[in-house]
């Protein structure tokens, strides 16, 4: 659960569009596509589409994945649908098929669409680290590579987090790390933030200060907080959120005195706003 779809008017926009949730330790970590799960979800309406941006966080499997496959599919390939991400992620999509034009940003942009109706704010970010300092993957890109084969092959290529304002109405703040750039949040008030809660035992009161640098957003939504391999066609997905991630998040709430509401989303189920 680290993709998010927002829809508003007549716009559509996807961040992250990590549907297939393959078993990432079967056969040697093989990158795999599920077309049946996908199109399941577009002709149920479940997902909205075709998309005009898809924000991509980072390179790895559960956030890039599936893109190639959407941005190809028929039917909507004749309508302009522009993937966002830096250099590495442009290559990764080169490698993996994709011909299409690509917004290659590297953070600190402050992009307008459909005639001002919607801006999104490219934000410098960092990607989660555990107890050993690290992360699966890390590495940048600065050429196409072979056609990609397991996860190993996604590097990172870099983390970033998306500010989409809805002009005159709301401002959405996506993170697909579980880490940020303090000083590249600073004055920034959000209404609602998409707050990852993977692990993040080596990032210094990671929640009390991310909350705190937001001014305290009206809304916060856990986000990257199930198994990230139970697929959507398996009954037993609502059964993979952790509890605990939603707890948490509350607590850091309740002890900073905050009047944060925690929204604990469920998967393909609308949250308006």
């Amino acid at each position: 659960m680290a993709g998010w779809q927002l829809a508003f008017d007549e716009h559509v926009l996807w961040f992250d569009p990590y549907l297939s949730r393959f078993d990432s330790t079967a056969d040697g970590g093989a990158l795999r596509v599920r077309p049946d799960v996908i199109e399941d979800l577009i002709a149920s309406q479940r997902i909205l589409g075709p998309p005009e941006v898809i924000m991509i966080s980072h390179g790895h499997f559960d956030h890039l994945n599936d893109v190639p496959y959407l941005l190809g599919r028929q039917g909507w390939a004749v309508r302009t649908m522009l993937p966002m991400g830096t250099e590495t992620h442009r290559h990764l999509l080169g490698a993996m098929g994709y011909r299409g034009p690509v917004v290659e940003v590297r953070g600190g942009e402050q992009l307008s669409f459909a005639g001002g109706a919607y801006t999104i704010r490219v934000i410098p970010s960092l990607h989660s680290q555990g107890k050993d300092y690290g992360y699966s993957f890390p590495g940048t890109l600065t050429a196409q590579p072979d056609p990609p084969a397991t996860i190993r092959d996604l590097p990172e290529g870099g983390t970033l987090a998306y500010l989409v304002t809805i002009r005159d109405r709301l401002s959405v703040l996506l993170f697909g790390g579980t880490n940020f750039v303090e000083r590249e949040l600073a004055g920034l008030r959000p209404d609602v933030v998409a707050v990852c809660m993977t692990f993040h035992n080596a990032v210094d009161r990671y929640l009390e200060r991310l909350l705190t640098v937001l001014g305290g957003p009206a809304y916060v939504l856990p986000s990257h907080h199930d198994d990230m391999v139970t697929g959507f066609d398996d009954p037993r997905l609502p059964g993979t959120v952790h509890a605990s991630a939603i707890s948490e998040l509350k607590e850091a709430v309740r002890s900073l005195g905050l009047r944060t509401e925690v929204i604990a989303p469920a998967h393909l189920t609308d949250v308006e706003f």
